[in-house]
Parts: C-alpha cells; structure tokens; sequence
C-alpha cells in the first residue's frame, strides 16, 4: 500500500529544512487515523508534547520510543523509525507473532455506510481486540459524549444474540450506525437509540432490514 508523502509538513519550522524524523513518525501517526493528541495517548505517552518536539526538530525518535511504536504498530520496524531502514510490513499478513503476542491485521472504516472500502488497516493485539474484526473511526456526532468524533471502534460480529440497552452498529440496506438497541411491542422490530438523546430521536426499524449487527467492543483513540 503507497501512501504520498505531504513533504511541506515535514519541514523543519525553525529552518524549514526536511525533518526525516517527524516524515517517519508522521507516517506511523497518519496510518493510525488518530489525531497527534490521541496517538500519543493510545501508545502509552501522558501527553503528546515529546512528538510535538520531534515535529520542532528539536529532538529525534529515540530508541524508546521507537520500541513502544513497533510493539503496538509492528509492521514499523525499530531500525525505519530510527533511521529510514527498509520498512518492514505487509498488507497481505493477516498475523504476526512477537514473543508470546498474537498481532492480527484489521480493516479500519472511515463511514459507517460504507463498510466494503477499508482506509486502511491497523495491527493490534489479540488482548486488545478480544474477537473484534473491524473497527470504524466515529464520524456520527449523535453518539456524544460517550463516543466523541474521531474515536476508533472496535467491532465484533453479535447478531446472533442482543442484550438490550448496549450498543451495537447496525447495518442496513444503504447506510449503518451505532445505536443502543431497545426492545418494542412488536416483536419483529427494534427501537434504535441514540446516545444524545436530546438532539436525536429514536428510530424503529424491521429487524427483517438488517443485514449485519456488529457489538461494540472497545473504544480506542480517547480516555
């Protein structure tokens, strides 16, 4: 998978020289589809200012660092982030194993109705995915607070039994969404509730119409 390189932002702003360090890292960030903010967050950083400094040109990728990325990003090897090394992954490498760690290769979605085209696809632990097999970066403002814009959602297939009251994502004929999922009088049909429920109405729909349900499993991007 080829992805252009913005070169413009990977100046250095204090003499506006290429910044290979920040053009590496970047790239990392840019695959995961989080904000700098919520990379750094996800892979362990209590804040992001570190890469904000590596972005100044004040610092490079130190060896740490690399380590943490690779651990959760593997297909980054630690001698690319460090240096420019041939970088190391595949899109056709479903599992990875480092020590006793299973890393398996998931589709990410940007739009719930549009679940055939992947962005990409990120590498995560087994542990972390605990059965999901797709995640979708939240573009529906309805689900606030509890799934801010932009937090990438860990799916599992779950048609096959409903708890009422979670949240699951919901696929229809045309579109998708994440709703909580509630019972009605009528046994054929579910009421679809959103989180925000002052802004957004409840919706019914005929079970008949839904072609997958998908049960949220964790959220990742936000604390």
């Amino acid at each position: 998978m080829c992805y252009p390189l913005l070169v413009t932002a990977m100046k250095n702003p204090k003499n506006g020289e290429y910044n290979a360090d920040w053009h590496r890292l970047y790239e990392v960030i840019r695959r995961s589809g989080m904000s700098t903010n919520a990379f750094a967050y996800h892979i362990g950083l209590p804040r992001a200012e570190n890469l904000y400094q590596i972005k100044k040109g004040n610092h490079g990728i130190s060896k740490q660092l690399a380590q943490t990325i690779n651990r959760i990003y593997p297909e980054f090897s630690v001698a690319w982030l460090l240096s420019g090394e041939k970088i190391q992954y595949s899109d056709t490498t479903n599992l990875l194993r480092i020590g006793n760690t299973t890393i398996r290769k998931i589709p990410v979605f940007v739009q719930f109705d549009d679940l055939a085209t992947p962005v990409y696809h990120s590498y995560l632990s087994e542990d972390i995915l605990n059965g999901a097999t797709i995640a979708v970066i939240n573009k529906d403002e309805s689900l606030a607070p509890k799934i801010p814009v932009g937090t990438i959602v860990l799916l599992k297939p779950g048609g096959e039994r409903i708890v009422y009251g979670e949240i699951y994502l919901i696929a229809l004929p045309d579109y998708a969404m994440i709703r909580k999922i509630r019972s009605t009088p009528h046994p054929d049909e579910f009421r679809l509730e959103a989180i925000d429920r002052d802004n957004y109405d409840d919706i019914i729909i005929n079970r008949s119409k839904i072609k997958e349900i998908f049960a949220v499993e964790k959220l990742i991007g936000f604390p």
